[in-house]
């Protein structure tokens, strides 16, 4: 998983080289970010840089990550729905939430690393809730895109739901999950999925 990663990073960047995209720009940030978090949170930096990293080092920096990467899925996924020209108030209000989670690691600083974490559980499933009202913000537009808004909006109810049990796996909602939905990694193969 972590290879289909680097490649799937390579590609957005490849791509984005070439068309300056926005969209495609903004998925090789959030793949480039998910492929940080990965290599410490599956412990492949541990392999690789364990001489030079004190223990708990990359358990930390994976810590530290997974807000970062929150926050770049949500402006993958509002700037993808920006398109179709949805309601300002909601692109705002998402821009607004990504921040909020790109400045949870600065609590980590504080020793509150425990707190930050649940707090990303806690606001991972209003972020999804948020992606798909500023989709359905959208419908009245009729913005002609290769992907129907109707047909964006069942991808982010989908997508919303394989992303949820991870923080309510966390917050201790439900019980054990598999491996690859407990690990975050299912918006992995839903974004890439929507990107080709």
């Amino acid at each position: 998983l972590f290879a289909i990663c680097i490649v799937l990073t390579l590609w957005g960047a490849l791509q984005w080289w070439q068309t300056r995209e926005k969209v495609i720009g903004f998925y090789a940030i959030k793949q480039t970010v998910n492929t940080v978090w990965l290599y410490f949170f599956l412990g492949v930096g541990r392999v690789f840089l364990g001489p030079w990293l004190e223990p708990g080092v990359g358990t930390a920096i994976a810590a530290a990550t997974l807000p970062l990467l929150m926050a770049s899925i949500l402006v993958f996924i509002t700037i993808l729905i920006e398109t179709y020209q949805p309601a300002k108030f909601w692109l705002h209000l998402s821009y607004a939430l990504a921040v909020l989670f790109a400045l949870v690691p600065v609590a980590q600083f504080f020793g509150l690393t425990r707190e930050s974490l649940k707090l990303c559980s806690l606001l991972a499933p209003v972020a999804l809730l948020l992606m798909v009202i500023t989709a359905v913000s959208a419908v009245p537009s009729k913005v002609k895109n290769p992907i129907k808004i109707e047909h964006l909006i069942i991808y982010l109810l989908i997508y919303g739901f394989f992303n949820t049990l991870a923080p309510a796996k966390s917050l201790g909602l439900i019980q054990e999950l598999p491996y690859v939905l407990m690990s975050n990694l299912i918006h992995v193969i839903l974004d890439s999925t929507i990107m080709f």
